[in-house]
């Protein structure tokens, strides 16, 4: 066992269950989001353990960290596995919808090790909003995926840039892939590694996001952040390509 494996073994026997505010659903649906949790999690922690990961541009998150510097990880809605399984216990704070399925997704980041913020561009966004700037100002690593809660799929949002703009925050495009894999038929095409897998996990380069944006500026530094994570995410699909050969 590497010594990143050990520590996150060890955070996730000793890291206290999440703190989140669970939406007002149904008994059913609680009932079916708790069960959906534990079965997610336990998964991901089974599987994971089982993945031989190539990891590129740790650097990056690494040097943010030491140098406290307040960042938004930004993953694709797809390539949430490999991440959520690599970054478990490190207390990072998630932004996650208030739909059932976005409840599914923070019971199963909760008892691995994560504190979500809940909220979206559809519901309950400006509190999540303000949420995730204080978290941020306080020093605090968080994680959106833009392109969610319902997509469309690869398209980035600007709600996350808003966001670090107001909290001085950088973006830190974040992306996997791996083989074999599984691909679910849903909106994001969801990727899950199969049991020993290949997975390259790619870090890359922050990006400062100004304190100002707006009308075309906005769209532009929009745009340029969109296609560094899908350059991210063909460089992560190319690795994998060469590993297969």
């Amino acid at each position: 066992m590497t010594r990143k494996e050990a520590s996150a073994e060890a955070r996730d026997s000793q890291s206290p269950p999440a703190r989140f505010r669970p939406p007002a659903l149904p008994l059913k649906g609680r009932i079916l989001a708790g069960a959906a949790g534990l079965l997610a999690s336990s998964l991901i922690r089974v599987l994971g353990r089982t993945w031989r990961c190539q990891v590129i541009g740790r650097e990056h998150y690494e040097r943010l960290i030491a140098d406290r510097t307040p960042f938004i990880i930004a993953v694709w809605h797809d390539n949430i596995m490999a991440p959520i399984f690599w970054h478990r216990g490190e207390g990072i704070k998630p932004m996650v919808s208030h739909h059932l399925d976005g409840e599914m997704i923070a019971r199963t980041l909760s008892r691995l090790g994560y504190r979500p913020i809940r909220g979206s561009s559809t519901r309950g966004g400006s509190e999540a909003f303000a949420e995730m700037v204080g978290e941020l100002s306080n020093g605090h690593p968080c994680s959106v995926m833009p392109d969610g809660p319902r997509g469309p799929r690869h398209v980035f949002k600007p709600g996350t840039i808003l966001i670090a703009g107001r909290a001085g925050a950088s973006l830190l495009p974040l992306t996997f892939d791996a083989a074999p894999k599984i691909v679910f038929n849903s909106w994001d095409r969801l990727k899950l590694p199969g049991p020993f897998a290949r997975v390259s996990l790619r870090y890359g380069v922050p990006i400062k996001v100004p304190a100002i944006l707006d009308g075309e500026e906005l769209d532009r530094f929009r745009e340029r952040v969109e296609a560094d994570l899908n350059a991210l995410d063909e460089a992560a699909e190319s690795d994998i390509r060469s590993i297969a050969r």
